[in-house]
């Protein structure tokens, strides 16, 4: 049966889903509707004879090394072999069986990787840019200790413009703006770019990590905050460095990313106008 979302379609975008982390059964409501809604639009699309295919992945399905370890950065070669989120399973798998689906049924599939997202214009705070809105208001004394790469939303969604439009892109893309960055040194970013906000100095050390599991559950009871499932992130990324490369993106595409600062500064302005003075009023 030919879904009509599909008629007279050149080309598909499959964006991820919204993840749903608070069930007590992950599997079954957050990694089974990524991949069976994957597979979804994917038969649609075949169905319809539609073959170009822009996949919505994450760097998280690339993978992540140890702090002290090897050096060099992630490339498109590697996959997360071991994830533990369930939001990251669910990508990784959703991605795996995107690529079986595709080379199967002669599809055209290009996939893209994103670093963590930031950047303005989200339809509602994300887990990342509800921390920077903490930092606004002052209302983080300490900052986590992790490393991640990051890239400016704009940026890909100029990447996965560019995978549809060349007929020589091909495989997976990672998109990032930046090397492994610290939260201390994104800290140290945000007080150059506006000097009066009092960002926190100091981060807490690794082995407390996980007493963040436990102030998540008591600000999600008492203060209602969305719950980040904070044992995961800990197990999944503590220790490690989201260190990833894009030199294929920008041999393969001409893919050039804005600057971190500049990413950071515009993720400002729209939290303090997009909520913050919202809140005031």
């Amino acid at each position: 049966m030919l879904a009509p979302e599909m008629e007279g379609v050149d080309g598909v975008f499959q964006t991820v889903s919204v993840p749903e982390v608070r069930s007590k059964n992950t599997e079954r409501d957050v990694v089974t509707p990524a991949v069976e809604g994957a597979l979804n639009v994917l038969a649609a699309a075949r169905n319809a004879g539609v073959d170009r295919i822009v996949f919505t992945s994450s760097v998280a399905a690339v993978g992540k090394r140890q702090e002290g370890g090897a050096t060099a950065r992630l490339s498109e070669d590697e996959w997360n072999e071991h994830p533990v989120n369930p939001c990251v399973r669910a990508t990784t798998e959703a991605e795996r069986r995107a690529w079986e689906f595709t080379r199967a049924n002669g599809m055209k599939m290009v996939a893209i990787n994103p670093a963590v997202l930031l950047g303005p214009g989200f339809h509602s705070h994300t887990p990342c840019t509800e921390t920077f809105a903490r930092i606004l208001l002052g209302q983080l004394p300490v900052l986590p200790p992790f490393s991640a790469a990051y890239v400016d939303v704009r940026d890909v969604a100029e990447l996965h413009r560019l995978a549809f439009e060349s007929d020589d892109a091909s495989g997976r893309y990672i998109a990032s703006n930046s090397p492994a960055t610290s939260m201390q040194q994104v800290a140290e970013i945000i007080q150059e770019i506006e000097p009066a906000i009092r960002v926190p100095r100091v981060s807490f050390p690794e082995w407390m990590a996980r007493s963040l599991a436990v102030f998540d559950c008591v600000t999600h009871r008492i203060c209602g905050r969305r719950r980040q499932r904070a044992d995961d992130i800990v197990e999944e990324f503590g220790g490690v460095e989201l260190d990833c490369s894009s030199e294929r993106a920008a041999r393969d595409l001409g893919w050039r990313p804005r600057p971190l600062e500049s990413t950071l500064a515009d993720t400002l302005a729209w939290i303090r106008s997009r909520f913050l003075c919202a809140d005031r009023g």
